[in-house]
């Protein structure tokens, strides 16, 4: 115990020590702390390849495993099938197929320390058509008038999900910070007034929830 005394006060500070000084923190050893979760993934029977990752920090080095359907029921290797690979925590499924890999998924990461064990995520499986090869039409109109801009229907389960880019390379419209552009449920994009410099190709993407690939349109001329 230490005393200190400050003018007419007097302070009783007591001096602790514990712990281990690092000069390198990785040096630390510690078990298995999730970095990134693993995420659903949406394919379409066209997906040439599916991931699902997740990434843990471990000291000494993190072991992956990954196991399909409810309660761990089956560890998936590459015995369970060829089309299986993992690196590191990257599970990758070559020409997913409904009938064979439509299952729940979790990511164990282990060291000696400790194990963790991920969320259960689902690779689902959904249809998305093609936009037709009819080159859709400009769209004209004057200055300051209001104007619509629709994307081309395409047969998407579950429902799809729009999103407008524009420009060459095309850029995302962002709504918020454009407050007389926006963007209704069924992929129509709306511009309360336009102006010279609206002017611009625009493009249309559709894709499912959790989609690894998308769809463009073919472009829109400006309005």
């Amino acid at each position: 115990m230490e005393r200190r005394t400050f003018g007419e006060f007097e302070a009783n500070v007591k001096i602790l020590k514990y712990g281990v000084a690092y000069q390198n923190l990785t040096n630390v050893k510690r078990g298995p702390i999730f970095q990134a979760q693993p995420k659903g993934v949406m394919v379409v029977s066209r997906t040439p390849i599916a991931h699902i990752e997740c990434r843990a920090m471990c000291n000494p080095a993190c072991q992956y495993k990954w196991y399909r359907g409810f309660n761990f029921a089956e560890e998936v290797t590459v015995k369970t099938d060829n089309r299986y690979t993992m690196t590191n925590g990257k599970l990758s499924i070559q020409d997913p197929v409904e009938e064979k890999d439509a299952y729940t998924y979790q990511c164990q990461v282990s060291n000696n320390i400790g194990t963790v064990i991920s969320n259960p995520v689902q690779l689902a499986f959904g249809t998305l058509g093609e936009f037709s090869n009819v080159q859709d039409a400009p769209v004209y109109t004057n200055a300051y008038n209001g104007v619509a801009l629709h994307c081309s229907a395409i047969k998407a389960d579950p429902a799809a999900t729009y999103m407008w880019l524009r420009g060459s390379p095309p850029r995302e419209i962002i709504t918020e910070t454009t407050p007389y552009i926006f963007m209704s449920a069924n992929g129509r994009l709306y511009f309360s007034e336009v102006t010279l410099i609206d002017t611009s190709d625009y493009y249309c993407q559709v894709s499912l929830t959790s989609l690894i690939d998308d769809v463009f349109s073919r472009k829109l001329s400006s309005p």
